[in-house]
């Protein structure tokens, strides 16, 4: 989905590029890394490391807010978007940072999520 989203957005990924997915070499691989595909700002492998990565952005987005904005000026404003998986959240460290977040009161995530029905478990949603 979010190579798809790149791509409708303008950057650097052909409809050849999408139709790479997941192969060795491709600038849509299943695990996303920064620098290798534009408009990928974080490398999120292995599983659940997106998730913790984004808790982190935002108690930094938190920090910077209670640091620099003032009543009548709030530069620091952001939201973080992520995309997530099935595989994702079976991870342990999803559900701790997510514990920790609700623990901060971080307001400023949205978690998109999409189920594929594609883990290395044996389990059936």
């Amino acid at each position: 989905m979010q190579y798809i989203m790149l791509h409708l957005l303008g950057f650097k990924l052909s409809l050849d590029d999408l139709k790479d997915f997941r192969q060795l070499g491709s600038l849509t691989p299943g695990h996303p890394e920064a620098g290798d595909t534009d408009g990928i700002e974080a490398t999120t492998s292995p599983l659940g490391q997106g998730f913790a990565s984004a808790i982190g952005l935002g108690i930094a987005q938190a920090h910077m807010a209670a640091v620099y904005n003032e009543d009548s000026f709030d530069p620091i404003n952001n939201y973080t978007y992520v995309f997530i998986g099935d595989g994702c959240l079976m991870e342990d460290v999803a559900s701790e940072v997510a514990s920790l977040a609700g623990h901060l009161q971080l307001g400023n995530l949205t978690y998109i999520y999409g189920n594929n029905h594609i883990s290395h478990c044996q389990f059936k949603w």
